[in-house]
């Protein structure tokens, strides 16, 4: 479930400073074409697009605001430039431009100001996964009863970028029809919803910011980058929703996925609000590129991915020790200088050579900074023993299904998995079996996001088993 808006649509448009809808428009995917039907309109076109002869072209994102063939309000985003297209005889001065999003009203013949919306909602996809629609039906002998929305709702005020607003995630029925003679599709017509409740209205091109909250939520508690839900947005003054369709740059999605292999938001319950925040501010955000992006590389294991996760290691580590090490630091300082003194005295040594010892001081030992491989295992020492009982299920290892590895055979690992990081920088990449341990770093770099939510450690424990139990 995605797009709901057609991938095809006409209408007509306003483009510049005119009062009136003054361009035909024509969308097809993700491409606008627009002829303008005035003459002001057609010097707007020339000018925007820098074909007036003055060389100055407009690259600003800007909405364009009309309406559709269908008589309902249209706002299109355009984030590049005019491309004006040139035609034998008559120059009608058509151009055409990409849009990534796309606003449309679901109320015909009713002018809805798109500027602005009070509330955005991710309709199910991936939000059925992660809190299962089944709950809000069951079925009592041969009739359809509605259960209490308080077991399945929940609303939390939140904070983020000093932003305050609600954020509420429940089961939406509103789809479904009891028609006489007719079995309801439950199926089609009940699902999960993640909804942003704002105090004052939000601006039409706030959506991509709010639009990557929820993503990194639902990335997070899935496990995968390439997940989808339909958005839509309202305003308190119109009492239907306003469709988007946007492009997010991905081949295909996580459709197929399972709700026993997924965090479900029930489980993070109170937690919410925290995991929010913390996945999307500049001080706390987690790096999760190293998560799949299609399909077919779910059971993959590529270069980027290892890249990816020891970058998260570093970041995992700085949020972890960001005051622990000044003791050590310090140290490290007052090391540099007495060694650096010494070597500044010794006599029978070329000045290179002490020039070159110089700098591996001021490099390496002067600001303390432990080494990629000292960093993950780090990390993994902090939380082995919440870990263990995923990755050393009793059993596994003499039944083939996982390998259990003692203290020293983990370091081991560890090293080759950076080896393998790090043969890049060689203009080869060369494998070896440090990536036996990849699904083990991925559990521990989770399980320190986590952590850092507040979330205790039996409980993450618990919460992981779901996501990462059949691995091991």
């Amino acid at each position: 479930m995605k797009n709901t808006i057609a991938d095809s649509f006409t209408g007509v448009i306003n483009i510049g400073s005119s009062d009136s809808y003054n361009a035909f428009f024509n969308v097809n995917g993700n491409i606008v074409k627009l002829l303008p039907l005035t003459k002001e309109c057609g010097d707007t076109v020339y000018r925007l697009s820098g074909m007036d002869g003055k060389g100055q072209v407009d690259d600003s994102k800007q909405w364009l605001y009309g309406f559709t063939e269908d008589n309902c309000s249209v706002a299109i985003l355009k984030k590049s430039r005019l491309s004006v297209r040139l035609t034998s005889g008559y120059d009608m001065r058509t151009a055409q431009f990409y849009t990534p999003l796309i606003a449309k009203s679901t109320a015909p013949g009713k002018n809805v100001d798109l500027s602005t919306f009070d509330a955005i909602e991710f309709y199910g996809g991936i939000m059925d996964i992660i809190h299962n629609p089944d709950q809000a039906i069951k079925w009592n002998s041969n009739t359809i009863v509605f259960t209490n929305p308080d077991n399945y709702t929940r609303k939390y005020d939140i904070e983020i970028n000093g932003e305050h607003f609600e954020v509420m995630y429940s089961i939406s029925t509103e789809g479904l029809s009891m028609d006489m003679g007719k079995l309801p599709d439950l199926r089609g017509t009940v699902h999960s919803i993640l909804k942003f409740n704002f105090r004052s209205p939000r601006m039409l091109m706030d959506i991509e910011k709010y639009y990557s909250y929820a993503m990194s939520l639902f990335q997070f508690c899935t496990g995968r980058l390439n997940v989808c839900s339909e958005v839509r947005l309202y305003k308190k003054d119109v009492d239907r929703p306003i469709l988007l369709r946007l492009n997010d740059g991905f081949d295909d999605y996580a459709n197929n996925l399972n709700f026993t292999e997924v965090i479900r938001l029930g489980y993070l319950d109170e937690f919410l609000p925290r995991l929010l925040k913390l996945l999307n501010e500049d001080s706390t955000r987690p790096h999760l590129e190293f998560l799949p992006k299609r399909n077919k590389d779910v059971n993959n294991i590529m270069y980027a991915n290892v890249n990816n996760l020891c970058i998260a290691f570093e970041i995992e580590y700085s949020r972890t020790m960001a005051t622990s090490l000044e003791e050590e630091r310090d140290a490290a300082k007052k090391l540099t200088e007495v060694l650096i003194e010494v070597i500044d005295k010794w006599e029978d040594c070329p000045e290179l050579v002490k020039n070159k010892a110089r700098a591996i001081l001021n490099s390496q030992l002067k600001d303390f900074t432990p080494s990629l491989k000292e960093k993950i295992t780090y990390i993994c020492e902090l939380y082995h023993e919440h870990v263990m009982p995923l990755t050393e299920q009793p059993g596994h290892d003499s039944l083939g299904i996982s390998t259990f590895y003692s203290s020293e055979e983990y370091q081991k690992k560890i090293a080759k998995f950076v080896k393998i990081r790090n043969s890049a920088s060689h203009s080869k990449i060369t494998w070896n079996d440090g990536v036996d341990i990849f699904y083990h770093l991925k559990l521990y770099i989770y399980f320190s996001i986590l952590t850092r939510t507040g979330i205790p450690p039996q409980s993450i424990t618990a919460m992981l088993s779901w996501m990462f139990g059949r691995l091991f």
